[in-house]
């Protein structure tokens, strides 16, 4: 019965993470696709400065990563693309991504919310800003977090204060302004 189940397993097709080489996200999606491989390269808008002009460039949302969508039989031809440095793996296999997830990530990409990846979240008492859906624009005080997926913020901008227990990639710091 485990023989059956393991050839079963390997026809399945789940999302997982693949690390790639400094600054070639892009290469490695385009070589993925040319093998037939589902991709997924998260990208996003963003501002940039040079010395002469700004300009609305398009980057990957998060660095070094791209998603890939195969089953166990293709580990080995997508390992070995170019510009892919490896899986991301917990322990020995590579560590598959819940659908959901990637699903939600490529709406939130396809209804071009102003994103930004948090290396490290906002501190107690730090000002943050709510960036996705209903709340969309309120500012309040970061309180704690609870992990890496969720976040208690107090927002003093009504009469009373209000605890919201958000997701912790619908908030941002705000930028503090010198005057």
């Amino acid at each position: 019965m485990q023989v059956i189940q393991n050839t079963i397993d390997k026809k399945v097709t789940r999302w997982y993470a693949l690390r790639t080489k400094s600054r070639c996200e892009s290469k490695a999606y385009m070589e993925l696709k040319s093998r037939g491989i589902e991709s997924f390269l998260p990208l996003h808008l963003q501002l940039k400065q040079w010395s002469d002009r700004l300009k609305w460039v398009q980057e990957p949302l998060i660095r070094s990563y791209i998603f890939v969508k195969i089953s166990e039989k293709q580990f080995d031809h997508a390992r070995f693309t170019p510009h892919i440095s490896g899986f991301v793996r917990f322990g020995l296999l590579p560590e598959a991504i819940p659908s959901e997830q990637i699903e939600a990530l490529q709406y939130m990409i396809s209804e071009c919310y102003p994103m930004e990846v948090l290396d490290k979240l906002p501190e107690p008492g730090e000002e943050v800003e709510i960036i996705f859906g209903s709340m969309n624009g309120i500012r309040g005080k970061m309180i704690k977090s609870k992990g890496k997926s969720k976040v208690l913020i107090r927002i003093d901008s009504v009469d009373n204060a209000i605890l919201v227990d958000l997701p912790a990639h619908t908030i941002r710091k705000v930028k503090s302004v010198l005057v």
